[in-house]
Order: C-alpha cells, then sequence, then structure tokens
C-alpha cells in the first residue's frame, strides 16, 4: 500500500521491483487520510499487506500501533507542496508571501488534502498567514481523491497538494511550489506489516525504492530522492574556487567570556528562523559538555539537551555531539559522536527536546 504522493514513482518502478523479487506484485495506492479505504483503516482491518509507503510520521505511528515491523523502515524522498490551477486557467503568482496570501484572498475556492500536506495549510499555515477566517469558509477537505481531480472538474479554483501528487493528473496546471518560506517538506517512508507473508520480499522492493537504481524514477515524479542519482559515482569538486578561509577573524566584547564559561569544545552552530542559537558542545571536562544549548537572540539559555560532562547514549545522553539542524517545523536533528565516539547516530527531538527516533552506525 502506498499513499498517493509516492504513487507515480512506484508505479514506474514497479517492472523492476517484480524483476527483483521475480514475483507479481499487487498494488493499492490509497491514502493516509479519513475514510474506510485509508492506510491505517485497511491495516486495522486486517487487510493482508506486504509494503506500506506513507509519510514518516504516519510509518512511526503504524510502527507504534503494531502494524509495521520497527526494524523495517527505511527513509525514500522527501516531498513539498506545490499548487494548481484548472488547465489553461490563470496562474496566480505565488512566488512570495505575499503573493500566496492575495492569491488565497483572490480565489473563489480552494481545494486542500485530507493528508499531512492539508492538515499542514488548514492548521498551520493559513493562520500563519493571518487570513484563516477568510480563507477556511471558502475551502473544502478533499478525502476520497485527489485535490487535482476536484479542480480540473473546476469544482475548486486552486488546490494544494504534495507536488508528486499534482504533476500526473491530467486536466490541470501546476503552478509552482509553495514559497520557501512557509514550504512543508515531508520525507516518505516505507516499511514491512507486521502481517507481511513475505518480510524478505518485502525488505527487498523497499532496499530496491530507496536505492541509487530508483532514484531516477522518483525524482522524475517531482519528489527529492534520498539516494544519489548515481551508484558508485564518484564526488566531484573540481570548479573553480573564488573564496578564501580568514580564520580567527572574529572578536568577543571586552570582558565577554561567553564560549570559556559555557563550552569545552563548541563545534557545530545554527541559527533558526525566530534568530534561536544552537550550539553542540562537542567535547567533555570539568563537568562540562556533551551538550546542546539552545539560546534566545540576547544569549539567554531557553534549552538544554544532554547532562553536562556526561558521555552516553540512548535519548537522554550524548557522546560528542558534532551539530544540530533545525527544520522548517521545528524538529531537532543532532549528529552525535566525533573521532573516535561512541554513538556514530543522528538523534530527532521535537522543537520541545523530546527524544523522538534515532538511526545510524559506524561505517
Amino acid at each position: 500500500m502506498t499513499s498517493g504522493a509516492f504513487t507515480a514513482a512506484y508505479v514506474e518502478l514497479v517492472p523492476q521491483l517484480e524483476h527483483v523479487i521475480k514475483g507479481k506484485i499487487v498494488t493499492a495506492a490509497t491514502s493516509m487520510g479519513t475514510g474506510p479505504d485509508s492506510i491505517p483503516s485497511r491495516l486495522e482491518r486486517g487487510e493482508y499487506v506486504d509494503v506500506v509507503i506513507v509519510a514518516d510520521a504516519a510509518l512511526d505511528q503504524l510502527i507504534k500501533d503494531g502494524r509495521v515491523l520497527a526494524n523495517s523502515r527505511i527513509d525514500l524522498a522527501r516531498s513539498g507542496i506545490g499548487m494548481a490551477v484548472r488547465a489553461g486557467a490563470r496562474k496566480p503568482d505565488i512566488s512570495s508571501l505575499a503573493a500566496l496570501r492575495r492569491a488565497l484572498l483572490d480565489a473563489q475556492s480552494i481545494a486542500y488534502s485530507a493528508s499531512v500536506s492539508g492538515r499542514y495549510l488548514s492548521t498551520e499555515l493559513f493562520q500563519r498567514l493571518g487570513i484563516a477566517d477568510q480563507v477556511m469558509r471558502k475551502s473544502r477537505r478533499i478525502d476520497r481523491e485527489r485535490v487535482g481531480a476536484v479542480v480540473a472538474r473546476g469544482e475548486a479554483e486552486i488546490g494544494f497538494q504534495q507536488i508528486s501528487e499534482l504533476l500526473p493528473e491530467p486536466g490541470i496546471d501546476y503552478v509552482g511550489p509553495l514559497p520557501p518560506e512557509v514550504q512543508r517538506m515531508t520525507v516518505f517512508s516505507a516499511g514491512v506489516a507486521t502481517s507481511s507473508r513475505n518480510a524478505d520480499a518485502a525488505r527487498a522492493v523497499i532496499r530496491f525504492l530507496a536505492s541509487a537504481e530508483a532514484a531516477g524514477a522518483v525524482a522524475k515524479s517531482g519528489l527529492e530522492p534520498l539516494a544519489p542519482a548515481q551508484a558508485g559515482a564518484a564526488p566531484r569538486n573540481d570548479l573553480p574556487q573564488p573564496y578564501r578561509t580568514l580564520r580567527d577573524w572574529g572578536e568577543l566584547p571586552a570582558g565577554v567570556k561567553w564560549a570559556a564559561v559555557m563550552f569545552v569544545f563548541p563545534h557545530g552552530a545554527t541559527v533558526d528562523r525566530g534568530g534561536n542559537l544552537w550550539v553542540t558542545d562537542a567535547r567533555g571536562e570539568n563537568g562540562k559538555g556533551h551538550q546542546v544549548f539552545k539560546f534566545s537572540p540576547d544569549g539567554k539559555v531557553l534549552m538544554t539537551l544532554g547532562k553536562a560532562g556526561v558521555s552516553g547514549g540512548g535519548p537522554d545522553l550524548f557522546d560528542q555531539p558534532t551539530d544540530i539542524v533545525v527544520s522548517p517545523a521545528g524538529d531537532l536533528f543532532v549528529t552525535d559522536s566525533h573521532r573516535n565516539g561512541k554513538n556514530n547516530r543522528v538523534v530527532r527531538f521535537t522543537k520541545d527536546g523530546k527524544y523522538v527516533k534515532e538511526w545510524g552506525r559506524k561505517g
């Protein structure tokens, strides 16, 4: 079973997948939305299935519910949200926040999906743009078909869904993605259903979908594959380098010893969309280090992950954390372990610092 966002790529790859497993594959392209035909409902009824492909958060919930094997989970691709209009209709400008806001206010009717992209629009984006009251009354959630089909019939002036679900739909024109400032990228992942009677073949299918051999079809569908496009391709860095490195150019204001007081070895630093500074301390000594800090723009400590000076693993400890990435949604991704470190992993936390999961090992 696959949700709509990965369907186009998957369908193109079916002949190769059948060659891999030396057997026939039966596919149910459905949705993580609502109703009896949704993937959770069908799994709950005990329908026979081997492979499940859905958004990563949805797959995590299916794993928690005992519907998918935890050790089978593999991330396949990233997907963005786009907008479409009926074929031949005027294409509104949505290249900036101001333009998107204007397009939403000007539209006579709006359609959005019942899955992850629609939940984001209806519960976060419209509110963030300050127009929820104006647009929700003319918006319609689409439960059992693609948004593009509704737009093609003229039942909605504009429609929003995962880009890979809009591109193959007949009767519509793709306008473009949401502006970068408000784009919500979703990772689609695959896992083996606990009810599978062909677990080995299911794992082989998932491995192929995550491989470099499948990356071309995945990219063609409008998704961003998480595998490189060419297996075995050597990395290149042979272009002219117009920059030169200036080391130790910064100076703290007189009397300020912020880093010396708080850190042992401040290694990674990033600034999130709110202007907050995140720093990883990649060594430990004298009761300091092995931590991740969040600072407000004026230097106030807002959050601390890990225990000062304590090296370890699991959800509460780090061993030489090297860097941190903050997603547009606020999720935290910490790379944990420097030279000869113990963990060699990436750890994911919620925006509030709650442990979600981890992956990776020493190569």
